[in-house]
């Protein structure tokens, strides 16, 4: 197995959907990143792992903004549970001649994990959150480090800026990539 770590260069949008009030929703812009598992691919169209590596990393943007444009309306795809994402994305890799494998866990319960935020701006309020007990937040300089122990389930480890310099001012809840 394949395992590829990508990201978007550029930022993609996206619709939140807000199920506290109706008929609100947010636009979002983010840089994403993930690891695809490729479990085979086209041996005709690619000639080794790089070449696939090299397909999936340049295509990042796109495969991104296509499987966010295809979440179904009323759908918040920030508390979802991901796998209709990874649905869309593995159709579009599958069309690229790649094939993506099940999900793949990366740690194990008990293992210490570290989650890394780079580029954060000195002049903004930083919130993070994760899911497991006892997590701990140490900022930096411009890098933040979520640690925490693995329990028995994932993990969401999220974050929330707040800085004037991200905000349209014609709009205060969508904030500029």
């Amino acid at each position: 197995m394949l395992d590829i770590k990508f990201g978007t260069v550029r930022p993609v949008s996206f619709r939140e959907y807000d199920e506290s009030y109706r008929y609100t929703d947010l636009n979002l812009v983010a840089k994403i990143a993930g690891i695809v598992h490729v479990s085979d691919y086209d041996k005709e169209r690619y000639k080794d792992d790089e070449e696939v590596s090299k397909a999936v990393k340049s295509g990042a943007v796109d495969m991104m903004q296509t499987a966010l444009d295809g979440m179904p309306a009323g759908r918040s795809i920030l508390k979802s549970d991901k796998s209709e994402l990874c649905g869309l994305i593995s159709a579009d890799l599958k069309k690229a001649g790649i094939t993506a494998a099940s999900e793949k866990r990366y740690y194990l319960p008990g293992e210490d994990v570290e989650v890394i935020y780079k580029g954060l701006f000195r002049d903004a309020r930083y919130f993070f959150f994760a899911d497991a007990e006892g997590y701990n937040v140490r900022c930096e300089g411009s890098v933040a480090k979520i640690t925490f122990v693995m329990p028995d389930h994932d993990v969401d480890v999220l974050f929330i800026c707040d800085t004037q310099r991200l905000r349209d001012p014609n709009n205060p809840y969508y904030f500029l990539g």
